[in-house]
């Protein structure tokens, strides 16, 4: 069907950047909720606790290393709405030259070193027979203890398997807004287990999808008037877009 478009020549274009700023928002937030340990300490004060909790003391971001897999949309996004903060932000994107990371303010760094140094990891990757469960039980053993990994791409970009692994040890913190299979099956230890912020993907907008249509109609308007796409897609993206 792809083929068939270009070969008709009938133009394509994408409304993922405007999904894009709800994730990045939404990633934002895990992350600070995730570094301050709100989820763990939540917890605790419901069971009757005030102080105390053995999940340790809310840390900061001021001075944690941020890895970013992935400079797509979101990544991107990301990358922005983190520059107020004073976090050393990482980058892993093969697609991605250093000159270009550097105007994004980012270092580019190999997936494992990413791995290895960041306090958090969040992914953006796009699901594709080559980022198919890139991060897994190799991946995973590189992240120190008291990580925290973040998903809220595909479910697919992770071995599921080898991360429960290591969330059953308790030394790393997951954020899951995607799961593979969705939902999860109701014996999955995401379900149960207490290191793990699990939500329903929700991350991108699902009710108020109001800034995609605006930028469906912007493109249509800039067809009509002569004027170049904004986020056109071309055959050559294909393999590395979702």
């Amino acid at each position: 069907m792809c083929d068939a478009l270009w070969e008709r020549g009938v133009r394509v274009t994408s409304a993922a950047a405007a999904i894009a700023v709800d994730v990045a928002e939404t990633t934002l937030g895990l992350m600070i909720i995730s570094i301050k340990k709100i989820w763990q300490h939540n917890a605790h004060t419901h069971a009757g606790g005030w102080g105390g909790c053995d999940c340790g003391p809310p840390l900061e971001m001021k001075g944690k290393t941020i890895g970013i897999v992935a400079a797509s949309h979101v990544g991107r996004r990301v990358i922005e709405l983190l520059r107020p903060f004073d976090v050393n932000v990482i980058l892993y994107d093969p697609y991605l030259s250093r000159e270009r990371a550097k105007d994004l303010g980012v270092g580019k760094v190999e997936l494992d070193e990413l791995m290895s140094r960041s306090d958090i990891v969040s992914l953006h990757a796009p699901s594709t027979q080559d980022t198919l469960g890139m991060i897994g039980e190799e991946q995973l053993s590189l992240l120190r203890d008291g990580a925290i990994l973040i998903n809220t791409s595909r479910g697919a970009v992770v071995d599921e398997a080898a991360l429960i692994g290591h969330l059953n040890t308790g030394r790393i913190f997951a954020c899951l807004d995607v799961t593979e299979p969705e939902p999860p099956t109701e014996t999955s230890d995401l379900r149960r287990l207490p290191n793990v912020i699990l939500t329903p993907h929700i991350a991108g907008p699902i009710t108020d999808c109001t800034r995609l249509g605006e930028m469906a109609v912007e493109e249509l308007r800039r067809f009509f008037a002569g004027e170049p796409a904004i986020h056109e897609v071309t055959r050559e993206m294909l393999d590395r877009a979702a």
